[in-house]
């Protein structure tokens, strides 16, 4: 990959997408201010960090995503943070105390939508055979 497939997010704040090429901290372009259009970030936290908790955290999640989805809110998920235990650990002892953190995600209205290209219902699907 070339430096020219960093994937910077459109509004330059720290919280990009995942960076699988490790890539992004060699590209041109510092982090801006964030701002109302960036969304809103919150955490989803469960009391303990059991199995139980993470059925429950996924329920939550569910809900949540389903009412932003009918809003016309978009999600984006950040969960990398989560996934080493420093850093789990620093965002527990800054935003949730005793509770388990486990889901980052980002909320907000889209600037601009654009359809995913779909082929039709026909050019998908055949006619099963009459027997």
């Amino acid at each position: 990959m070339t430096r020219d497939a960093c994937r910077l997010p459109a509004d330059g704040s720290l919280l990009a997408g995942r960076d699988y090429t490790g890539l992004v901290l060699g590209c041109d372009g510092g982090h801006r201010r964030w701002t109302a259009r960036t969304g809103t970030v919150a955490v989803l936290s469960t009391p303990h960090d059991t199995r139980p908790d993470w059925l429950r955290a996924g329920q939550a999640l569910q809900r949540v995503l389903l009412y932003a989805a009918a809003h016309g809110v978009m999600a984006a998920f950040h969960t990398q943070p989560l996934e080493l235990p420093y850093l789990r650990a620093e965002l527990q002892a800054r935003l949730i105390g005793d509770r388990s953190a486990q889901m980052i995600l980002r909320l907000g209205y889209p600037v601009h939508l654009s359809a995913s290209p779909r082929r039709s219902p026909a050019a998908v699907l055949r006619a099963a055979p009459v027997s």
